[in-house]
């Protein structure tokens, strides 16, 4: 039975057979109450044991103000302990010293109730003082081991950014050089002789096919050398007005070198005629998108093929080419994201076989994506009346998704041109471009062009009208809400190609 004695009591209970030793742990103290004892050890009653244990252990709290005059040692723990050292065979005394750990003070001692009779060692102050500096030293120097592990993990990723960099240029130096040096596969079946006569010969107004502020396209007849009998065939020949347009048609040029889908105008080849470079295109008789929708109203299955081709040939371009390197032609680099930034509906033509469908032309503004992007990846570029709140605001992210969600901003508006031409839409209406009602075909003057559709699109958040009633087609109905959700304010709300070609080809 234990019982709550003084220290009194615990002299009276003095043995020559056994040793006294106080008993008391603060962590079983329901109360958390800690008794302070200094020399007048009256003040102190803990509860005792006998044992035959060789010494009593102490453990005593402090603090680092330990010179201080008020200051009081705090009784940790009392216990016995059996193990025995040589050294502490003959102390008699409770002599407080340092622990290993350096935060409390410790005795062991073998006479009675000698751990409450402590006395300071002569070294303690000395021992102390040189433990204090080793903990501030270390304090101090806990930031150096994590600011090594940061700069180690900015230097491991920093590499690795400019190992992908670097092998991206590398793989398009290499691609480029044996661009430079055999033009195309395809380019063997052309006569550049043709070309260049043709070019020669001022072409008359009936060939051009279209006119641009870069360049202009023609239709010309070259002979077909892998037919038998050596056939004319037409090609669309893509001329740019002179060399400063020669950027763009290095671009282009090595854009659709690396591209193969049938939503996508087939490269033939490229040269130069006097200071001017050109393009050879498959041709596609009958014409762009937007000439056709002024004259043509749509069945259900041509409007539905116009979609899917279309949204297909965007898909196909914002995806990395991930196909095993045994499928790739020769000579060909696997296929990067590619961002087109100038999808409209004179940008696409429309094509006669198999079936009626759409391909995507004009890679001049196209981008690859590469590893890292910069600045001059967001600025202002394609056609205003297509160009996304954010571009048109100046206040697009520095991502490569950003610029993708800019591509489905204007595939929506394409897509509306294509849907309300539809014979199932809703309501009868005669094609327009997005935004007629607000900008006039005739406006000329940029600064004004970009007023209004900063007012129109950015400010008052205005889309292309749509016109929904009760008997409309649920296809359509279905195309009418990807529209919208292709076409949102915010281009992280916006679809990805991906998502909307699925929901398409659900219909």
């Amino acid at each position: 039975m234990i019982y709550l004695i003084n220290l009194s009591a615990f002299l009276l209970i003095s043995s020559t057979s056994s040793l006294i030793c106080p008993v008391y742990n603060v962590f079983n103290n329901e109360t958390s109450a800690l008794i302070s004892c200094d020399t007048n050890l009256s003040s102190c009653t803990y509860l005792t044991t006998q044992s035959t244990a060789r010494r009593c252990l102490g453990i005593y709290n402090f603090d680092r103000n330990f010179q201080a005059q008020d200051q009081r040692i705090r009784i940790r723990q009392l216990a016995t302990i059996d193990d025995f050292e040589a050294k502490y065979s003959n102390t008699t005394d409770c002599i407080l010293n340092l622990d290993r750990t350096g935060n409390n003070l410790f005795c062991q001692c073998n006479s009675d109730n000698c751990t409450l009779k402590w006395r300071r060692a002569e070294n303690l102050y000395t021992r102390m003082s040189y433990h204090e500096n080793v903990f501030k030293h270390d304090e101090d120097n806990n930031w150096f081991l994590p600011l090594i592990v940061i700069v180690l993990v900015i230097i491991v990723i920093s590499i690795i950014v400019l190992m992908k960099y670097h092998g991206f240029h590398k793989s398009n130096e290499k691609d480029n050089q044996s661009f430079s040096a055999n033009l195309s596969t395809a380019s063997t079946d052309i006569s550049h002789a043709e070309i260049d006569e043709f070019l020669s010969s001022n072409p008359t107004y009936q060939s051009i096919i279209s006119h641009g502020k870069t360049s202009i396209i023609y239709r010309a007849w070259t002979t077909d050398k892998d037919s038998f009998q050596y056939e004319k065939k037409p090609v669309a020949v893509k001329v740019y007005h002179g060399q400063n347009y020669r950027h763009m048609f290095e671009n282009e040029v090595q854009i659709l070198r690396m591209i193969r889908h049938s939503t996508i105008v087939n490269f033939i080849s490229h040269g130069w005629h006097d200071l001017s470079p050109y393009i050879l295109l498959e041709y596609h008789e009958m014409g762009s998108l937007e000439n056709y929708l002024r004259s043509h109203k749509l069945p259900w299955s041509t409007c539905y093929s116009f979609l899917v081709s279309l949204v297909d040939a965007i898909d196909y371009l914002h995806y990395e080419d991930l196909s095993p390197n045994i499928y790739l032609p020769a000579n060909r680099i696997r296929k990067p994201v590619i961002v087109h930034r100038d999808i409209k509906s004179s940008n696409i033509v429309v094509k006669c076989k198999p079936e009626l469908s759409l391909c995507l032309i004009d890679f001049g503004f196209a981008k690859m994506l590469p590893p890292i992007l910069t600045t001059r990846d967001f600025i202002q570029i394609g056609t205003y009346r297509y160009m996304a709140p954010e571009l048109l605001e100046l206040a697009i992210t520095h991502t490569s998704d950003a610029l993708c969600k800019v591509d489905m901003y204007a595939l929506a508006l394409v897509l509306w041109e294509i849907v309300t031409q539809c014979e199932d839409y809703s309501s009868s209406v005669d094609y327009q471009l997005p935004y007629s009602e607000y900008l006039s075909l005739n406006e000329t003057n940029q600064n004004r062009i970009i007023e209004i559709l900063h007012r129109v699109v950015v400010s008052e958040k205005k889309r292309p009208v749509i016109h929904y009633t009760s008997n409309v087609n649920s296809k359509i109905s279905q195309v009418l809400t990807l529209i919208e959700d292709c076409w949102k304010h915010e281009p992280e709300s916006r679809l990805n190609v991906r998502p909307a070609l699925y929901r398409l080809r659900r219909l």
